[in-house]
């Protein structure tokens, strides 16, 4: 088997930059989303306006037309009312009488005539658009009808280029009022940056300092057992210094290995390995623990020869099995499985899925990566595994999701390999 050539890896991003960025990204769509509301509104209201202005002159010229005389219609005085629209006399014997023919020919009129008897009071011909009205009458001492018609094409062109120029306006407002909301957000939003990465840089600085006090505490704890000068009367206080010294000793190593994933200077160490075998080792290391418990381990494993970080890999594959042993009750089925998506394409998926009996409530679901979150008050742990794992995984390029429903929890990884 050929050895992978070693990818070109991408710049990493500290978990401060990517939380920054997020802000960045939503102070961006709510600024512009707020504006374009209501420059749209604005453009909007304008539209609509024109629109009703030219719909109420288009009724009005018609109107006009209707009210004239039929004698004053048709004798040779000229009217602005007339020259707005075309006229038509139709009498009940099918004759017409057409005043101002414009550019239309007779056989056009008859049609929009007939269009305009079948209900129809807006019409299409040769590219143009026309509105039709009409009243009853009498001509020459017969029922007749006048249909008054506008040509309103010149208005429709100019609604719509006016519609045309609003979209192109509204378009380059947002365009250019995105880019400046991205610019000005990285200014607004320095101090809450700085503030993140001072934030995660006093957890790793705070993590160091305190490894030694703790070193030495549990050194001369040790020193003091081995020189047997602890009386019967103090051992339990020396147990509980040893053990809560333990416990500050597990936090302090857990923040330090969340800091060390979520530095921008750790990069992805990418190398071949089967990732099914080491799920399986995993399994098995959490055997006895089970077993204690009455529980059972139920592992669903593809065969999985993959490019990845098997180091993050073995970390999240731990957290998430010392997580469904710690909450699952005794008795119960704890169900592992590790899949292989899209093996047929360049882009493939693995897909680890850990689920076992007990329910989350609905309201701590979104809460449960983040650090220092523990779901009940009984809990023993800190609250940073899913926090780790959350964080590895992005690190990787991947995601994590949490499902809890019908009495069982499921922790999902997809993570590209």
């Amino acid at each position: 088997m050929k050895t992978p050539k070693p990818e070109k890896t991408k710049k990493q991003l500290s978990a401060s930059d990517k939380l920054f960025h997020k802000l960045q990204i939503k102070f961006t769509v709510l600024v512009t989303g707020v504006c374009t509301a209501l420059i749209f509104a604005c453009l909007a209201g304008m539209l609509i306006a024109n629109y009703l202005s030219t719909e109420s002159m288009i009724y009005s010229s018609l109107d006009k037309a209707l009210s004239l005389p039929l004698d004053y219609i048709l004798g040779e005085n000229e009217s602005d009312e007339i020259n707005e629209c075309s006229i038509i006399i139709a009498t009940e014997a099918g004759e017409h009488t057409i005043v101002d023919y414009k550019y239309l020919t007779e056989d056009e009129f008859a049609l929009l005539v007939d269009i305009a008897q079948s209900g129809v009071r807006e019409y299409t011909l040769s590219g143009r658009s026309f509105r039709i009205a009409s009243k009853d009458t009498t001509f020459l001492g017969n029922p007749a009808q006048v249909y008054a018609i506008y040509d309103f094409t010149h208005l429709h062109l100019i609604f719509v280029g006016e519609s045309l120029i609003v979209c192109i306006t509204l378009g380059t407002f947002i365009i250019v009022l995105g880019i400046l909301s991205f610019l000005l957000s990285g200014r607004l939003l320095s101090p809450a940056r700085v503030s993140l990465i001072k934030q995660k840089d006093l957890v790793a600085n705070a993590g160091h300092e305190l490894k030694t006090p703790i070193t030495i505490i549990s050194a001369n704890l040790d020193v003091l057992r081995a020189e047997g000068e602890i009386s019967p009367e103090n051992e339990k206080w020396v147990e509980n210094i040893d053990t809560q010294t333990k416990r500050m000793q597990e936090l302090v190593t857990e923040l330090l290995e969340l800091s060390s994933f979520e530095a921008s200077a750790n990069t992805p160490v990418m190398k071949e390995f089967d990732l099914g075998e080491l799920v399986e080792s995993n399994c098995l290391s959490f055997e006895a623990s089970c077993y204690e418990d009455g529980k059972t381990l139920e592992l669903q494993c593809e065969e999985a020869r993959v490019i990845s970080d098997e180091q993050c890999w073995n970390k999240i594959i731990g957290v998430l099995l010392d997580n469904a042993v710690k909450y699952s009750p005794s008795g119960e089925k704890i169900t592992v499985s590790l899949s292989i998506k899209n093996r047929q394409r360049k882009k493939m998926r693995a897909e680890f899925v850990v689920s076992n009996k007990g329910e989350i409530p609905k309201e701590e679901l979104p809460f449960i990566f983040e650090r220092f979150h523990k779901v009940g008050h009984k809990s023993n742990s800190f609250g940073l595994g899913l926090a780790m794992a959350k964080s590895i995984t992005e690190l990787l390029g991947g995601k994590i999701t949490a499902v809890s429903e019908n009495g069982t929890t499921s922790f999902i990884v997809r993570i590209p390999v």
